[in-house]
């Protein structure tokens, strides 16, 4: 792992060095576009429940607008967005898994303007539900532990975001192994679900929604938390490649 300390936030989309340009380009006129778009997304309404619960994502946006505009009303709000996510779990781990990876964004983008207390509220929730997403759940539940499965990048994909955002804290000496299994988990979907054809085996809805739930963050991530290539990984870049020029 490449980041300095278990301090050094953001490390998931983009890295701490990374924020001023960040900053500077959100001042042209691409960038205030862009930014507007955000502003506009955030007004839609947030769903705690339902096969994809929004409030985490919700969360992460508000973190992003703070961290270009230095708006702290925005990382309180993203706060309480969280809170609630946290205190309102999924019916099964297909929806837990998109509010986890929300979650880890928000951790990431926020852990700056949030106070010690709240910081070490959510890093224990996100340990526990790395553990509980890579561990799996009965069949009884819906629980699908085919490795091809969108249950699998769903949930792995959430879990390798949450253990990523804990690398290196003392606390969670485990997260890095945690990220480590996730990590093999999403290979086995890159491999068995899409091959090198590009096509999910599952089809096109399931695909393209784990894709955008937590395999295309998950894989981001994983080059920026620990600054390696995917294609000296086991993450083999010919699936990526193929992956994002399909689904994008």
């Amino acid at each position: 792992m490449l980041f300095r300390s278990p301090q050094e936030h953001p490390r998931l989309i983009f890295r701490k060095s990374q924020l001023p340009d960040l900053q500077a380009k959100v001042k042209t006129p691409a960038g205030q576009a862009i930014l507007a778009r955000l502003q506009e997304t955030l007004k839609s309404p947030v769903y705690y429940q339902g096969y994809v619960p929004t409030g985490g994502y919700h969360a992460a946006g508000y973190c992003l607008l703070w961290l270009l505009q230095g708006d702290q009303s925005a990382a309180e709000k993203a706060g309480q967005l969280v809170e609630t996510s946290m205190s309102r779990p999924g019916r099964r781990l297909l929806e837990q898994s998109p509010i986890v990876a929300g979650v880890a964004l928000s951790y990431d983008l926020c852990y700056s303007a949030w106070n010690q207390e709240r910081r070490q509220r959510v890093s224990k929730w996100l340990f526990g539900q790395a553990n509980q997403l890579l561990k799996g759940d009965s069949p009884k539940n819906g629980w699908n532990s085919n490795a091809w499965s969108n249950w699998n990048a769903r949930a792995r994909g959430a879990a390798g975001l949450a253990a990523l955002a804990l690398v290196g804290d003392p606390q969670f000496p485990q997260a890095q192994r945690l990220s480590q299994l996730a990590e093999r988990n999403i290979e086995r979907y890159l491999t068995t679900a899409i091959g090198n054809i590009g096509f999910g085996t599952e089809g096109d809805h399931y695909t393209t929604e784990v894709f955008t739930l937590t395999v295309f963050p998950f894989l981001q991530a994983y080059r920026n938390a620990t600054g390696l290539d995917r294609k000296s990984t086991r993450l083999n870049s010919s699936h990526t490649v193929i992956s994002y020029a399909v689904f994008c």
